[in-house]
This record gives C-alpha cells, sequence and structure tokens, in this order.
C-alpha cells in the first residue's frame, strides 16, 4: 500500500509540475543509420513532447524502413517511446541525454522465401538540437542500442533530426 501511495504522490508531483512548466509539441522526421545492417535505414516519424522548465523531452516514434541488399528484400516496422533530459542549454544549442525502448519486425525475403524477426531494442542516446529559429530545430543524435528477439545483438546507431515545434503553452 506504502507504494501505491508513493506512486500517486510521485506522479501528481510531476504532473503539476509539468502543467506549470513551458511545454512545446512538435513533429519531427529522422534518419537512424545503425552498425546492424537489419536496423540500418529506417525513417523515424517522431512526435517531440518538450517540458522546457524542468528539462524533459517526451518523444513517441513510428518508424519505417525498406532495403534492398544483394538479391535480398529488407522491410520493417517499429514503434518506440524516447525519454531525454536537456544537460545544457546555450543560446540555441541544447545538449540532452536519454533512453529509448522499442519494438518492431524485419522481414527478409529471398528468392528461397522470407523470414520475420521480431525484436525489442533499449537505446542509450545522447544529442544535440539547434534551433535555427524558435520553432524549428536541426539535431543529432549517437548512442549504443541492445536488440533482444529473434536475434539479439548490440550495436552503435546515430540519428539525423529535424523536428518543428506547432504547438508551445
Amino acid at each position: 500500500m506504502k507504494k501505491i501511495v508513493m506512486a500517486a504522490l510521485m506522479a501528481s508531483t510531476l504532473g503539476v509540475t509539468a502543467a506549470s512548466a513551458e511545454m512545446r509539441v512538435g513533429l519531427g522526421y529522422s534518419i537512424q543509420q545503425s552498425s546492424n545492417p537489419l536496423a540500418d535505414d529506417f525513417s523515424l516519424i517522431r512526435v517531440p513532447i518538450d517540458l522546457v522548465g524542468i528539462g524533459l523531452r517526451i518523444e513517441p516514434e513510428i518508424g519505417l524502413m525498406s532495403a534492398e541488399y544483394a538479391g535480398m528484400d529488407v522491410s520493417g516496422q517499429s514503434l518506440g517511446v524516447g525519454g531525454y533530459y536537456t544537460l545544457f542549454n546555450f543560446e540555441k544549442v541544447n545538449m540532452y541525454a536519454g533512453g529509448k525502448l522499442g519494438y518492431g519486425r524485419v522481414k527478409t525475403t529471398t528468392i528461397l522465401g522470407s523470414n520475420t524477426d521480431t525484436f525489442t531494442n533499449v537505446q542509450g542516446l545522447f544529442g544535440a538540437d539547434y534551433f535555427f529559429v524558435d520553432q524549428m530545430s536541426l539535431g543529432a543524435e549517437v548512442g549504443l542500442q541492445a536488440t533482444f528477439g529473434d536475434a539479439d545483438s548490440f550495436s552503435t546507431t546515430s540519428n539525423l533530426i529535424i523536428r518543428y515545434y506547432f504547438l508551445t503553452k
């Protein structure tokens, strides 16, 4: 019972803090490169929700990929959510660190047949945004990713991201 009361107290405190903080909501697009060939070339649609006053960003995303490798057709879909905390905020530059949890599947088709791999991944990320106008940023992220599922692996990732904030409260 004590754990439930503490969780409710923490959630309400975070809710009150978030309600009083400056908030931005936007839409973003990124291209992910990975050292894992089956996770490479994902295009990600992101929905950044920034709580500027407390330096927190929550960012759900949907990913799609389609590629051709030496007689193999590869396609995939993913869903994920990231949580990031602002480390430094200069005039137009925002540096952050955080993590991301995702789920997806990749289908590989050859002349011999097809195979579908499902995966769950966890990423630790470090990134920076440059706001060239108040509502738009260009950013980059690098990270380490652990993938678990039909084929377990560890890899590095990099993302080039553009974000446009259409709602500021």
